[in-house]
């Protein structure tokens, strides 16, 4: 995935399929990387299965009474999705090759 392909995700609609592309992408790009440095997987897309969780509740959002609950859902599994990606950045980082 190309950097700019992220600022696909601001053309209205689109951006919606986009994101979970994104997720996707994201997820199999931190498998790879992780197989070519030879770290254990803790999963096997990283981060996949939480990003889909909040791509799905921020979707669920435009349901009547319960697009509220859905966006509180949304937003702490958005949370639980970046700390995750942070700390999969942060092993990476730290397993650097010289």
């Amino acid at each position: 995935m190309q950097p700019g392909e992220v600022w696909l995700m601001l053309i209205p609609l689109f951006g919606i399929v986009w994101q979970f592309i994104i997720v996707s992408r994201i997820a199999d790009s931190l498998k790879t990387e992780f197989l070519q440095r030879k770290i254990a997987l803790t999963e096997e897309r990283p981060g996949y299965s939480i990003g889909l969780t909040y791509n799905i509740l921020f979707c669920c959002t435009i349901i009547p009474l319960i697009g509220g609950f859905a966006w509180i859902g949304g937003v702490v599994c958005w949370i639980i999705y970046w700390v995750k990606i942070s700390g999969y950045r942060t092993r990476l980082q730290q397993d650097r090759p010289l």
